[in-house]
């Protein structure tokens, strides 16, 4: 992606400015305080001036909370991947001052003590002493960084609608080959309708939120992440869903599908999760599978990818993909007749019984019904090691029924 510098005085500049400013009003002093608890996430950028100067209220609040999050950003971690990602952060942010915003740049590196030095020096400075910068120059740092993911986000929202088409266009083309019948239309309609919020490369991770039906996209300095990003953000979006609310004392209770993700919530924003998601392993093996179909690279779900290809072979029986992948986009059709409003489901579970015979005994001694997918995914919540399930699955997976 070109990098195009967009001027204060430039009409969509503003239309952003003004529809961030009004995202900002809608923030009530309780939500703000659920923010900064951690319950829910943020929406926008909170850490832009915009927000700031939305509520003399929140200000000092957000103030506090945004200094917090931009020191845990650098921080040293003893987990070797952590480590690496907030280094690159670190020498990321003092390139960018020191090329854009030099008198704030000189400021950071006077109160570290480490003017003159390497940006790795400088970098490693940063992350063993982010307490050391003053609660001013934070603000100042925040506000600057505020404004260049601003400028990010125009960027990737003018292209957005070429996005969109180029995404389906490979996505139809790889179900095709797959041979999975889809509703083209839906799909299409789902695709263009979905609502997308790039977001702040620091603060926000990518997801699709089910509730709101929005897919947050996390920006990349590397154009092709945020590519990849929002493809597999979207398989989300596009994959089948049910939503069935039920009463629980004075609360909804949501048992929420999406793909092969099963989730049970209450509460006001249904976030609040009553019992482990279920399948979220295959959910996102698939999805990251047609990720990797579309844009040739994944978003590190490899594991699961690996689990979901032994699956389809390991058994007495292969288990077409083709069964996976319409499953994954069924969506629940109340109108038909009991037994037929998830027939795709209903084919896999077949299939997958006929591979994995053993199942039908271990359902007879234990008095109930169960399945390679339940004993595959009881094993992952209890222990979260999907190594070992792969492991099992390559020697007898027989065993995962007892194991889980």
């Amino acid at each position: 992606m070109k990098a195009r510098k967009v001027g204060e005085h430039d009409p969509v500049y503003q239309k952003a400015v003004g529809e961030a400013r009004e995202r900002a009003r809608r923030h009530s002093p309780e939500q703000i305080e659920r923010i900064v608890r951690g319950e829910v996430p943020p929406s926008g950028y909170i850490f832009g001036q915009e927000l700031f100067d939305a509520s003399a209220a929140n200000r000092d609040k957000m103030r506090s909370f945004s200094r917090a999050q931009f020191r845990q950003l650098f921080r040293h971690e003893e987990d070797k991947h952590s480590s690496i990602v907030n280094n690159t952060r670190a020498q990321s942010l003092l390139r960018g001052l020191l090329q854009g915003q030099a008198s704030l740049g000189e400021t950071v590196l006077h109160e570290l003590g480490c003017k003159g030095e390497s940006i790795e020096n400088m970098a490693g400075r940063l992350r063993w002493y982010p307490d050391r910068i003053s609660n001013h120059t934070y603000d100042a740092l925040i506000d600057w960084h505020g404004v260049s993911a601003r400028e990010e986000r125009l960027l990737w929202e003018a292209q957005l609608p070429a996005l969109r088409e180029n995404f389906l266009e490979r996505l139809l083309t790889a179900l095709d080959q797959e041979e999975v019948s889809i509703d083209v239309s839906k799909l299409r309609q789902r695709s263009m309708g979905t609502p997308v919020q790039f977001e702040d490369p620091w603060f926000f991770p990518s997801q699709y939120h089910p509730v709101t039906a929005t897919a947050h996209v996390r920006i990349s300095e590397f154009p092709k992440r945020t590519e990849i990003s929002f493809a597999h953000e979207m398989m989300h979006a596009l994959s089948g869903r049910t939503m069935i609310e039920t009463q629980s004392s004075d609360e909804a209770v949501v048992n929420q599908k999406l793909g092969f993700a099963f989730r049970r919530t209450q509460g006001r924003d249904f976030l609040k999760e009553i019992s482990p998601p279920r399948f979220q392993w295959l959910n996102e093996a698939i999805t990251d599978y047609l990720t990797r179909w579309i844009r040739g690279s994944t978003t590190g779900y490899e594991k699961e990818e690996e689990l979901f290809s032994l699956l389809q072979k390991n058994g007495q029986k292969v288990v077409p993909r083709r069964l996976f992948l319409q499953a994954y986009f069924e969506n629940y059709t109340p109108a038909n007749q009991e037994g037929q409003r998830v027939s795709a489901w209903n084919q896999l579970s077949t299939a997958l019984e006929e591979a994995y015979p053993s199942a039908k005994l271990v359902a007879q001694k234990k008095g109930g019904r169960t399945s390679i997918l339940v004993a595959i995914d009881t094993f992952i919540i209890k222990r979260d090691d999907i190594p070992a399930v792969i492991e099992i699955l390559e020697t007898d997976w027989r065993k995962l029924y007892n194991a889980a």
